[in-house]
């Protein structure tokens, strides 16, 4: 089901109704990012369980890509692009971030990456009703007056893909409705045994979270991060090739969440440097967390995976083994907020 209002005119209609209807419960609804924690109930204690707290259905999102492109001389490939996507749920109205980049900021897609390199959500998103998306994506010129616009428009899914239409270009939303779920925040991951070695991902890796229910839906794969990447490129090479193809093959797949394209990892610490962190679970469920090590031409040369039973809350820390390296990873869970206004009333808002 998609229901859409396109054009600025359409969308500032859309603002002033939404701050009308709810400017007395939420502050500037329509323009504010949501400022709920994805662990706000991470510390909670099991024998007490309040009223605001609720596993649910919710939004899944793995991917946002622009496949086509025709009859419009000002788009054409590549595109340098620049805006917001963002999500809207009931929980509080205000925007979950999923895409945000300013003018100076661009990203370049063409045909081979069309993908947009998301970074949110910044929580779960409640998917109790159908979710509003508020799109505005613009396609930068050579100067200010020069740019397009590609996409300006609200709409509302409960769909597990959405196709956004127009005369020159479709956008593609690639998500899935998961039922009883709870938020899982990859809050580290970090490899514990690298010092006096070569660093694994020199070259390139890969970060994957997947949400397995009974029984196992291998489709429900979020990309943490698509690319750990470091200064040395000595041409080292260690363990077997699991894929073979080019680096670009390897981030293609439909039911993956691609969330950026280069990110320097901060192997001061071993840690690497997460686009994304928060995956919904089923409660009944699990959560695998995948990595990759790349070679210099892309291969897969080091492959591990962890699990994590679903929980209500609590941290749960496990070590997933890369080839001879250790790599520890740090899961904070979280029922979902309710409704914002309950736990204002129940005075247990976060003080951070």
């Amino acid at each position: 089901m998609e229901e859409k209002m396109q054009t600025g005119m359409f969308f500032n209609i859309y603002c002033r109704a939404l701050e009308s209807n709810l400017s007395r419960l939420f502050s500037s609804p329509c323009k504010d990012a949501t400022s709920l924690s994805p662990m706000h109930f991470t510390h909670s204690t099991m024998d007490r369980t309040s009223y605001a707290e609720f596993a649910t259905s919710t939004l899944q999102i793995y991917s946002i890509k622009v496949i086509e492109i025709k009859g419009t001389p000002e788009l054409k490939w590549p595109l340098r692009v620049y805006g917001m996507v963002a999500a809207r749920d009931t929980v509080d109205h205000n925007r979950n971030i999923l895409f945000l980049r300013q003018r100076n900021d661009w990203q370049i897609l063409n045909p081979e990456n069309p993908f947009l390199q998301l970074t949110g959500p910044s929580r779960a998103i409640a998917a109790i009703d159908p979710v509003d998306f508020d799109i505005k994506l613009k396609v930068k010129g050579m100067m200010k007056s020069k740019d397009r616009v590609l996409m300006h428009q609200t709409s509302k899914y409960s769909c597990n893909e959405a196709i956004l239409l127009d005369d020159s270009y479709r956008i593609v939303l690639r998500c899935a409705k998961l039922e009883k779920t709870v938020q899982a925040t990859i809050v580290g991951v970090r490899v514990i045994n690298w010092r006096k070695r070569k660093w694994p991902f020199r070259h390139g890796g890969l970060v994957i979270a997947k949400a397995h229910s009974k029984p196992v839906k291998p489709e429900n794969e979020v990309l943490l991060q698509d690319q750990v990447m470091d200064n040395i490129s000595d041409g080292y090479f260690e363990g077997e090739v699991f894929c073979v193809g080019d680096r670009s093959s390897t981030l293609k797949h439909e039911d993956e969440v691609v969330l950026q394209g280069q990110v320097t990892a901060n192997n001061w610490d071993g840690c690497l440097d997460l686009s994304r962190h928060v995956v919904s679970v089923e409660l009944d469920g699990k959560l695998e967390v995948i990595i990759h090590a790349l070679s210099s031409n892309g291969f897969v040369t080091k492959h591990g995976h962890v699990f994590f039973p679903a929980q209500e809350s609590k941290i749960s820390r496990d070590i997933c083994d890369l080839a001879s390296y250790k790599v520890e990873v740090t899961v904070a869970w979280s029922l979902l907020v309710r409704d914002k206004q309950f736990i204002s009333r129940e005075g247990c808002m976060d003080d951070d």
